[in-house]
């Protein structure tokens, strides 16, 4: 039988599972298995690309022990930088962001104590600088009408069996998009003049990083639905996109951003978006040979989502739905 998740992060990160913090962990958390689910969900979920990656970012908290920072990164993916609430306050001057839950660590002497992530805080008026390394990479300034823009495409790709969630991830970790194991959810469809409500299965699964700005969310849904509609995710036979699930890592990346950099464009030709490409490419080195095609008519399927539908969100139509059913 090969090894499990569990197996291979206690062997390559060397967990003595005979450790206080281990056996503390066992008996709050049940069983061996439970952690292992964890992991087992984190990759299925996109939350670590792989087990490497999962070992990256257990090993870069480097405040904490490796059995503490591997918990840290199973309920905070892409966490970087712990501390207990009164520490934000008395070392950075920065608050908690409101609804943030904690993240639970062993302490010695005690069953647990509880962290918050950097991007689980906020500044105030008498915050100090952070270092650039903690910083959210894909900031960008407001652009006016995201938020609105952001409602209508998230309203559109209902009709493509996607289902957005706002996740609690790392300031590193913009968002993703993975095929759905499963799952229903209500699709509002305009039937002549009403609007009916169906029940249709959920194909695909977006997460976006719920501390980021709808600017920052916009450009994050635009390049997910760009790996969708440039076929990176497979197509069936109804889908207008073409099945291209062969293509590489690089190419894939190259393919995405760039139809979010033509949507926004042609959204907000003003707006500067953030460096994404160079964790790909090295400066001078040839990108790939794109399938522009493919590009620029995902772009312009999205340019069209978010201006058509920019009056009708999800929840009006719902709601309009439910007005007719009364």
């Amino acid at each position: 039988m090969s090894a499990g998740p569990w197996d291979f992060l206690q062997e390559t990160l060397d967990i003595d599972v005979r450790d206080d913090e281990s056996a503390a962990f066992r008996r709050h958390v049940t069983n061996r298995s439970s952690l292992s689910r964890m992991v087992d969900l984190a990759l299925e979920r996109k939350y670590a690309a792989s087990i490497g990656d999962l070992i990256d970012q257990t090993s870069s908290l480097r405040q904490h022990k490796l059995f503490n920072a591997l918990l840290a990164c199973l309920q905070r993916p892409h966490a970087d930088y712990l501390l207990q609430a009164h520490d934000w306050e008395e070392t950075w001057r920065r608050a908690i962001r409101p609804d943030e839950h904690p993240i639970v660590l062993m302490v010695p002497f005690s069953p647990v104590g509880f962290y918050f992530d950097v991007s689980q805080t906020e500044e105030t008026e008498r915050s100090r600088r952070l270092p650039a390394k903690f910083e959210n990479p894909y900031r960008m300034k407001y652009v006016q009408d995201a938020g609105t823009a952001l409602a209508a495409l998230r309203n559109r790709v209902l009709l493509d069996g996607v289902r957005v969630t706002e996740r609690s991830l790392g300031n590193r970790y913009a968002g993703h998009i993975r095929r759905a194991s499963g799952g229903r959810q209500e699709v509002p469809v305009r039937v002549g003049g009403r609007v009916v409500v169906e029940q249709r299965p959920v194909r695909f699964e977006v997460g976006l990083n719920r501390t980021y700005t709808v600017t920052e969310q916009l450009a994050t849904f635009a390049h997910e639905i760009g790996h969708l509609y440039c076929g990176h995710l497979g197509a069936a036979k109804s889908d207008w996109w073409t099945d291209r699930v062969g293509l590489d890592e690089p190419a894939r990346e190259f393919e995405a951003e760039s139809v979010a950099r033509l949507v926004f464009r042609r959204l907000a030709p003003e707006a500067e978006l953030p460096n994404h490409l160079e964790q790909y490419f090295a400066p001078g080195e040839p990108v790939p040979d794109a399938g522009w095609s493919r590009v620029v008519s995902a772009a312009d399927r999205i340019v069209d989502h978010c201006l058509a539908g920019m009056g009708e969100s999800a929840a009006s139509l719902l709601a309009e739905a439910a007005r007719e059913r009364q």
